[in-house]
């Protein structure tokens, strides 16, 4: 920030730039966070990343708000127990999305025989939805906070660093003259 004589809108403009920057790369660490950590079977919770930034309001000089798919929760979560059998209806919708060609087989048949695409659905949701009533611990693959909240300090550092440019900035002036 090389401003002479700083005024609000000046102090407004560079948070803002500094918040947009630094939410776009806290976006892309996010993102990049969740390839490496393998959630990326559909892409959905990639795809699902948000920031916004917000104006200057009363007592506050910028907000960031940072949005994704509440599933991208359940894969940090430290433990998940399921006590009851997860919904075949949704399980069928993931086999839908991912589709049936990325299984190997379809339970009930022999490997390489597969049925009409129907059946194979509703066959494989009702595998996976008792395959995970049996497993039922779920491993964290943390991906948000470690990265989340470690580019909180960067950010702080990057404001107080362009204040002080703009402070060192004025005392120059103000001797020169």
């Amino acid at each position: 920030m090389d401003a002479k004589n700083l005024t609000t809108d000046q102090i407004e403009a560079y948070i803002k730039a500094e918040l947009g920057d630094w939410s776009a790369n806290v976006s892309r660490l996010l993102a990049e966070n969740v390839e490496k950590k393998k959630l990326t079977l559909t892409k959905g919770l990639q795809q699902s990343f948000e920031e916004q930034v917000q104006d200057a309001s009363g007592k506050i000089l910028g907000r960031v708000i940072f949005v994704f798919s509440d599933h991208g929760r359940h894969h940090d979560m430290r433990n998940l127990l399921y006590t009851k059998q997860p919904p075949v209806e949704a399980m069928e919708e993931f086999v839908r999305k991912l589709g049936v060609s990325k299984f190997k087989y379809v339970p009930g048949y022999k490997e390489g025989k597969i049925p009409s695409e129907s059946i194979a659905v509703k066959r494989l949701a009702w595998a996976i939805s008792k395959g995970r009533l049996k497993s039922y611990r779920h491993k964290p693959r943390k991906w948000f906070a470690k990265q989340f909240y470690g580019q909180i300090n960067v950010l702080i550092g990057r404001l107080i660093e362009g204040y002080q440019e703009s402070l060192v900035n004025q005392a120059k002036t103000g001797l020169g003259n």
